[in-house]
Parts: C-alpha cells; sequence; structure tokens
C-alpha cells in the first residue's frame, strides 16, 4: 500500500530508481533559491509556496531571508499577484498569506497596476510600500492596516471597507465613489480631489487628514468626522487687510446648483483664485424624530452673509 504524505508535500525527487517525497525544509530551500530567478510564473509559485509554509520555525528564517534580500530582487516578488491568488483558495490559506505578507520588510518597493479588483481579504497590513494606479474595485477589506502607503489615483470604486486604518497615506485623487465605509480610519492622510461621491460613510474618522476638493456629491454620512477647519464656526473673527484668513478650506462638494464663493485675498498666496463650495460653508442640522437621528447638511446661506445686492459677503 502506497505510504501517504502531508497535503504541502507537492514534489518528489529521485534517488536513483526511487521517488521520495521532498521535505518541507528542501522544498522550502528551493522555493527561495528559485525566488528571484526565472519568469514571472516561477516566481509567483515560488512564493507561494513560502507563504504556505506550516511551520513557525522554518517560516520565520525565509521571512527573514527575504527580509534581507537586495532592494532590486524585493522588487521582482509578485506581492500583489501573491495576495490576490492565495485570497482566493479559502480561509486556511488567506490565513496563511496575510501572516506571511504582515511579516515581509518590503519598505520603498513600488508595485505598478497592482489589480486587487474583487479581492476579499482580512487582517492585511501593508507598510511603507508604492502601489502605483492600484485597481480596488469591488474589493472588501476588513480589519486592514495601510501604513505609510502611497496609493495616489487608487480606484476603490464600489469597494466596502470596514474597521480599516490608513495611516500616514498618500491618497491623491482617489476614486472612492459608490463606496461602503463603516468604522474606519484616515489618519493625517493626504487625500485630496478624492472622490467619496454617492458613498455610505458611517462612523468614519478623516478629522486629522487634509480633505482639500473633495467631491462628496450625494454621499451619505452617520457619525462621521471631519477636519475640525471643515465646519465652519458661526461667527467667525474676521481679519483685517493684512492677515491671511486662519481658516482652512475643506473640502469641495462639487453642486452645480449650490451657491458659490471666492476664497477671501488668496491672490496674497500667488495662487490663482477659484470658485469653490467648500464644506466649511455648511451648517450640520440634527434631525430628531422617534425611529432615527442623523445629521444632514444645509448649503443655505444664512441672510446675514448675504449684502444689499444678493452677493455673498
Amino acid at each position: 500500500m502506497e505510504a501517504s504524505f502531508p497535503a504541502y508535500v507537492h514534489r518528489s525527487a529521485q534517488d536513483g530508481q526511487n521517488h521520495l517525497p521532498v521535505s518541507p525544509e528542501e522544498e522550502a530551500r528551493r522555493a527561495y533559491l528559485n525566488l528571484c530567478s526565472g519568469d514571472f510564473s516561477s516566481r509567483l509559485t515560488s512564493l507561494t509556496t513560502l507563504a504556505s509554509i506550516e511551520d513557525p520555525g522554518l517560516m520565520r528564517i525565509y521571512t527573514q531571508n527575504i527580509n534581507n534580500l537586495p532592494f532590486e530582487d524585493k522588487q521582482l516578488l509578485p506581492i500583489p499577484e501573491l495576495i490576490r491568488e492565495m485570497s482566493t483558495q479559502g480561509p486556511d490559506q488567506e490565513r496563511q498569506m496575510v501572516d506571511f505578507v504582515n511579516n515581509l520588510d518590503l519598505t520603498d518597493v513600488t508595485f505598478e497596476d497592482a489589480d486587487f479588483n474583487g479581492l476579499r481579504v482580512s487582517g492585511l497590513k501593508l507598510s511603507n510600500i508604492s502601489l502605483t494606479n492600484p485597481d480596488f474595485r469591488n474589493a472588501r477589506l476588513e480589519n486592514c492596516e495601510f501604513k505609510g502607503v502611497v496609493m495616489d489615483r487608487a480606484n476603490f470604486s464600489s469597494a466596502t471597507i470596514i474597521d480599516t486604518r490608513m495611516i500616514d497615506c498618500s491618497l491623491f485623487k482617489m476614486n472612492m465613489s459608490q463606496t461602503k465605509q463603516i468604522c474606519s480610519t484616515y489618519e493625517r492622510c493626504d487625500m485630496p480631489y478624492t472622490n467619496f461621491s454617492e458613498s455610505i460613510l458611517k462612523y468614519l474618522n478623516l478629522s486629522s487628514s487634509h480633505l482639500t476638493r473633495c467631491n462628496f456629491e450625494g454621499a451619505e454620512y452617520s457619525e462621521t468626522s471631519f477636519p475640525p477647519s471643515s465646519i465652519r464656526q458661526e461667527h467667525p473673527e474676521k481679519s483685517s487687510e493684512d492677515e491671511i484668513p486662519s481658516y482652512e478650506v475643506h473640502p469641495f462638494v462639487n453642486r452645480q446648483d449650490a451657491v458659490t464663493s471666492r476664497e477671501p485675498r488668496r491672490e496674497r498666496n500667488n495662487t490663482k483664485s477659484v470658485s469653490f463650495l467648500p464644506l466649511s460653508s455648511c451648517r450640520v442640522i440634527e434631525i430628531n424624530d422617534s425611529n432615527k437621528t442623523e445629521d444632514k447638511f444645509d448649503f443655505s446661506v444664512p441672510t446675514s452673509e448675504i449684502d444689499q445686492h444678493g452677493e455673498r459677503l
């Protein structure tokens, strides 16, 4: 009767005329040697083999070996493809992949055109990398963390983001339209021109991030925190002729039918004056009834801010 071997033994080695099973140690050794050689497919196969190591001690050895690779070799690692492939192979493979990737040091590595369309992953942590034009459409990220990650022009359209943190990330011109975001935090992120239109934002914390000229048209808010400068004071102090206004404009709301204004003395900053409707021109109104409490935004302009010609002061 033929002996059975563990599921992770995929290959056999020829010893004379006998075929012997390959030990996990030997399989990991071979995979590591092939990691930075050969074509893309062989690198992905080798990386998947290393991510599937079940022995914690052996896993620590090879993650450390990968962390010690030269930068040029790390740049060749198909990390986005590994994440996408193993996340579709069941919860055990997803857990192995997450534990593996979370322990890799990929500082300053850039992955171009990463395809995470439809990705379903929980617990993933990425730090200090660049993702050029990544595609997260229809993805579901839960309990994930992105720290110091550059994701300019990322497409998160129709994604679901739950209990996820983005810390010190560059998120310029991100497309987050029609997303559903719950209990997530953006800490000190630079995210100008981000599109949040038609999104559902619940228990979202944006209070420490930079949101200049973002689009929130049609978005639904519930217990969402914006930067303090996004909320206009009831009686802001008037600046003298030589002062630059103390408030900062956050963020744009693109509504053609809404009242627009101009930022005072923009020319003092040597910047072209532009028309905008900042969130700071909104008032948050709490509406209570017997069933629910929610915040609404009133884009009307108080009569005290309109001069005798009907123009906004």
